[in-house]
């Protein structure tokens, strides 16, 4: 039960980091072109 309070944690910050990084991308994406 203890692994999976720290699974439940650490999956949410991975999607924001990853959806902050989607946001980046798309934002220097539309910068170049």
């Amino acid at each position: 039960m203890a692994k999976k309070r720290t699974e439940t944690g650490t999956p949410l910050r991975i999607d924001a980091f990853f959806i902050a990084l989607g946001i980046t991308l798309r934002i220097f994406i539309n910068g170049n072109f």
